[in-house]
């Protein structure tokens, strides 16, 4: 495979916010760069061919290129002047659902494949896994094999891992992995293959061995993901609270089961006190938010300052055809809230009327509620995922992803 420039580019590397590639070699004359962010190339590509950018390339001249790109999978090519690796990593879930953390991951690239509290993840923006809910690691993906200590071995060994600072060696292991050796043994197993100073209390580099029962994954962890800060937005700790609203990680969850990207336009016809505007908010996009109580959208104006706020009849909204990106909202649940709809099924069903109207082509609903609306919302919508989670005894939520 070959790709072939109109001349020699000049190389942007720009500084390493997120190790998106693990090594990279530039050598066009006597040029000697490393960089673990990316492949950046200025001047006009011409064309390219294939699936992965192969140490052969040549540019136009017949000049050998000299790039060696360690991990690579494969090209995606943004514009006519930008080309951007897309590599696999290796995401650490929590087990706080079975469903949720995974779905969640398609906000941020493409599902390869998935193991107990386990998915491997092929992206361009490994970055945008800060946003994620039910996510505990991210690592740069570096191997995987069966979970045998032989095995293991062999595979770390395999890498030819030279730490250029200090290092630890971290192991998890599973509910289900049935691996007979201890964290211990491994952790001091898999530190011995690799080269360079051990340091277990504050290390440079951190690799870590996932165990399941079917795999052991490997990779170089790029960040951790501070979930306090979810406890910390705890509803109770706003400047308008009521009770039972959803607690922030479910509705951050949410948002990115709705796919919304930074300056997207972000709607809840049923806002309430703002939760789910806020975990949007979070995320760049802009909010917009209606209710019908004045005292719920007052309180939200409280807790959120900046958001565009109305009073309106979800059933009837104010709001153009075809003008949102995605909306994701609680439906009322028919206890101490307030309505203008005749009955709840027609408060259903009118709403997620008006939903698909003002959804952009394209564009998806999540939509929570505590009965079934699986036939209701067929007929507007294309169920694309359906997901429990139990509150309490006597509250179970049903969330329906709609496009």
């Amino acid at each position: 495979m070959k790709a072939i420039f109109h001349s020699l580019p000049d190389l942007i590397i720009p500084e390493d916010p997120i190790g998106n590639i693990r090594e990279i070699k530039y050598s066009y004359p006597a040029l000697n760069y490393h960089t673990g962010y990316g492949l950046f190339l200025s001047q006009q590509i011409l064309s390219i061919t294939g699936h992965c950018i192969h140490e052969n390339a040549k540019f136009q001249d017949g000049t050998q290129s000299g790039i060696q790109v360690v991990k690579t999978r494969h090209y995606e090519s943004q514009s006519r002047n930008v080309m951007r690796i897309s590599m696999q990593y290796i995401f650490e879930l929590s087990g706080e659902h079975g469903e949720i953390p995974f779905a969640e991951l398609e906000c941020i690239g493409k599902v390869i494949s998935r193991d107990t509290q386990t998915a491997v993840v092929e992206t361009v923006k490994p970055d945008k896994g800060h946003r994620l809910a039910y996510t505990h690691f991210v690592m740069e993906h570096l191997g995987e094999c069966v979970p045998t200590y032989a095995e293991i071995k062999e595979m770390i060994q395999s890498c030819s891992i030279s730490a250029e600072g200090t290092y630890a060696a971290r192991v998890k292991k599973m509910q289900d992995a049935d691996i007979p050796e201890s964290q211990l043994e491994l952790e001091k197993m898999a530190g011995s293959c690799i080269h360079g100073t051990v340091s277990l209390q504050k290390p440079d580099e951190v690799y870590r061995l996932i165990i399941t029962a079917r795999r052991c994954y490997f990779g170089r962890v790029m960040y951790s993901i501070d979930r306090g800060s979810f406890g910390y937005r705890n509803p109770m700790r706003r400047a308008f609270f009521h009770p039972g609203v959803m607690m922030p990680i479910l509705a951050r969850g949410l948002v990115n089961l709705a796919k919304v990207n930074t300056g997207d336009l972000l709607f809840d016809p049923f806002c309430g006190t703002g939760g789910v505007l806020l975990e949007g908010e979070m995320v760049g996009a802009q909010v917009l938010g209606s209710d019908m109580d004045l005292t719920m959208l007052r309180g939200c104006r409280e807790n959120l300052p900046a958001a565009q706020l109305f009073q309106a009849d979800a059933t009837v909204l104010p709001l153009g055809d075809k003008t949102i990106d995605a909306v994701v909202t609680d439906l009322p649940y028919g206890q101490s809230v307030c309505i203008m709809a005749e009955s709840m099924e027609h408060l259903y069903s009118s709403s997620l009327s008006e939903i698909r109207r003002i959804l952009k082509p394209g564009g998806r609903a999540v939509v929570v509620t505590h009965v079934d609306i699986d036939d209701l919302a067929a007929e507007y919508f294309t169920i694309i995922g359906s997901y429990r989670q139990r509150v309490h005894k006597s509250l179970t939520r049903r969330i329906l992803v709609l496009t």
